[in-house]
């Protein structure tokens, strides 16, 4: 009965050893991934963002909540750090659609083909116009028919 608590004890350790092995070995991952790619950057930049102005923002917006003196003062706080929020967003948006003009949005493909005839006498040249004239002719009067 010991012996099968105590085998019972180290699977359990063991699994939690390698639990634990697994979990740090996918935090190295991770910020490997943040070091070295473009979207862990932008993740960190985000992150560092709102810890900077967003968290202080939201603190205050709860202070506001629970203190009763100076309302007035703290709700026209308030409502310019929202309006500077909103702000700070259509100034993404706008330089998000200057640089989408000089990017371009689609890009096409045009292609203008050139079919030259060389023929060897004038009167060849003629002839072949006078049939590509006959030819459009007679496409237009089927379509009409």
């Amino acid at each position: 009965m010991a012996d099968q608590d105590f085998e019972e004890y180290m699977e359990r350790a063991t699994a939690a050893q390698e639990a634990a092995e697994r979990s740090a070995k996918l935090l190295r991952d991770h910020e490997i991934w943040r070091t070295t790619t473009w979207g862990g950057w932008v993740t960190t930049t985000i992150q560092s963002f709102a810890r900077k102005y967003i968290k202080p923002f939201i603190g205050q917006v709860s202070d506001l909540m629970n203190d009763d003196e100076n309302l007035g003062k703290r709700l026209l706080f308030f409502v310019l750090r929202l309006f500077i929020i909103f702000v700070a967003m259509g100034f993404v948006v706008v330089i998000a659609k200057i640089i989408d003009r000089f990017i371009g949005g689609d890009i096409v493909k045009e292609e203008e083909i050139v079919i030259v005839h060389e023929y060897d006498t004038q009167e060849e040249a003629d002839k072949a116009r006078a049939a590509a004239a006959r030819s459009k002719r007679s496409k237009k009067e089927r379509k009409e028919d």
